[in-house]
């Protein structure tokens, strides 16, 4: 699994800005049955989580919300996590 780098002001994923930055949590969130899958309850939206740059590369072509974890521990689920969506190149 490659892994995500977050870089400058935290907002920006490896030449990759988000357009819009949620202020929840990936822990906040409402599980589905996909692990990698949750519901934000507040804007209605599926949030997909993000453990690679090719995960990245397709949330951007489909426009999706990321929760982006670079260090994801299954364990932890507070973990610092950028939740928004990308701004497509």
């Amino acid at each position: 699994m490659n892994k995500v780098i977050i870089e400058g002001d935290g907002t920006e994923v490896r030449n990759c800005k988000f357009v819009f930055k949620c202020p929840k949590f990936w822990a906040e969130l409402q599980k589905s049955d996909d692990p990698d899958i949750r519901h934000c309850n507040e804007c209605s939206e599926f949030v997909y989580r993000c453990t690679s740059n090719k995960d990245i590369a397709i949330a951007i072509k489909r426009n999706r919300c990321v929760a982006i974890m670079p260090f994801f521990d299954e364990s932890n689920e507070n973990v610092t996590s950028l939740v928004g969506r990308i701004a497509p190149d």
